[in-house]
């Protein structure tokens, strides 16, 4: 085993496992296993390297510049990042395609770790954590004024981006929402449907970023390929605005709504998504074939919970929640991954008993 220490830009809690590889020579080889990349500040951070990376390391006397560029990719989507107190040339010699566990939470590399550190690292399991769900409004108007409802945590804000609205206005709306909901959570909800709209949304909402508590959420996304496609043009638009030198927050959180049976029964694994919005009458009503809203809905909620268990356990958001029983709800509490329930104030209040 090698053991290398340093110093973490990017931390999560856990400790990632995955084979190290060349960020410039991902693409020759399989992409169906963990990478942990090792970057020289020399090829750009692409889609096809950071697909199936799970952090990212680098080595001593990069420049200013190139250690900037790298640690806004890394923070952007997620992927601990540390830089080891090494030369590229050791760095490579020593640890290209072998199994490694990064730490960042310590500053620790093991390349190919022996028994009592995988033993350390993989066998902890993890603490319960406390039941703690937000309940936001959901509208489906560019009206943000007319709709703060204090007795919830937050409002759900459709984007609805026509020929005739630029990014400027859809901009202004979305600071106005901040001002009437300081402090509380906004999600702006961006529809994949027209992609040029869809651009223009997420560089308003990352925009907007900077001056309240802003999620993206994409919907309008059938297929696992469409989800792929979408991340694309969210990452493309946060360097056109990072180019632009644009103030924007580009770290705010970003999920992809769950609506059809093809995504749900499908594993979307990306480190730039931080959540899943699953909008569980739309996806039991395709399950069952019924409109009956007790038909179905266990198994609707077991498909859910399987969806998060492959694509990596993400924070998990609720809609189409009318109707929902209450053991129904309670199988997705209990993967501990359900944060946000989007609903109107009564239904709220009765889903918080049951909580």
């Amino acid at each position: 085993m090698i053991e290398w220490s340093g110093k973490s830009y990017f931390t999560v809690p856990d400790a990632v496992t995955g084979r190290m590889c060349q960020a410039d020579k991902v693409t020759h080889e399989p992409s169906d296993s963990a990478r942990i990349l090792i970057w020289n500040g020399e090829c750009d951070l692409m889609d096809a390297a950071l697909s199936t990376a799970v952090g990212v390391v680098f080595p001593n006397g990069l420049s200013d510049s190139k250690l900037k560029s790298a640690l806004r990719v890394a923070e952007f989507c997620r992927l601990p990042a540390l830089r080891v107190n090494c030369t590229h040339e050791r760095l490579s010699q020593d640890s290209q395609k072998k199994i490694a566990i990064l730490d960042t939470a310590g500053g620790k590399l093991f390349v190919n770790p022996d028994l009592e550190t995988i033993n350390s690292y993989l066998g902890r399991k993890k603490a319960k954590k406390a039941r703690n769900v937000c309940f936001l409004s959901e509208y489906s108007v560019n009206a943000p004024s007319k709709y703060c409802d204090t007795q919830l945590d937050g409002t759900v804000i459709r984007i609805e981006c026509s020929q005739r609205e630029c990014e400027e206005q859809l901009y202004e709306m979305l600071c106005d929402v901040a001002d009437t909901h300081t402090g509380m959570q906004i999600v702006g909800v961006a529809s994949f449907n027209g992609r040029e709209a869809f651009s223009t949304a997420v560089r308003a909402v990352y925009r907007a970023g900077v001056w309240g508590r802003f999620s993206l959420l994409c919907d309008g996304i059938y297929t696992p390929e469409q989800a792929n496609e979408c991340l694309s043009v969210i990452h493309r638009e946060f360097c056109r605005l990072d180019a632009e030198g644009r103030e924007f927050n580009g770290f705010i959180p970003k999920g992809i709504c769950i609506a059809t049976p093809l995504l749900l029964l499908s594993s979307i694994k990306s480190r730039m998504i931080d959540f899943f919005c699953a909008d569980f009458q739309a996806l039991r009503r395709l399950l069952s074939g019924s409109a009956d809203k007790t038909v179905g809905e266990k198994q609707t909620a077991q498909y859910i919970t399987a969806f998060l268990k492959a694509s990596g356990e993400k924070r998990l958001a609720l809609k189409g929640v009318g109707g929902i029983s209450s053991e129904s709800l309670h199988i997705l509490a209990d993967t501990d991954c359900l944060c946000e329930i989007y609903a109107d104030a009564q239904t709220a209040s009765t889903l918080k008993r049951w909580l």
